[in-house]
């Protein structure tokens, strides 16, 4: 509906998990191979100085969103 007035294509994505995948994705963590960097974690309140500091290109890691 939004195709005309929108550039973007919209489109769904629906994300499939594998349980092989997933086991394959833990085993990596805990033997230490993968480890997620969380940058900053901000209370539900304010997720919009968490957007904005996140589009300000400042954010180093993931941006955690506390609820």
């Amino acid at each position: 509906m939004l195709s005309p007035v929108v550039p973007q294509r919209l489109t769904m994505y629906i994300s499939a998990h594998r349980q092989a995948d997933l086991e394959a994705l833990r085993q990596q963590v805990e033997a230490g191979h993968v480890t997620p960097v969380v940058g900053e974690t901000y209370p539900l309140p304010v997720v919009p100085e968490a957007i904005r500091h996140l589009e300000g290109g400042r954010a180093q890691g993931k941006i955690a969103i506390t609820v």
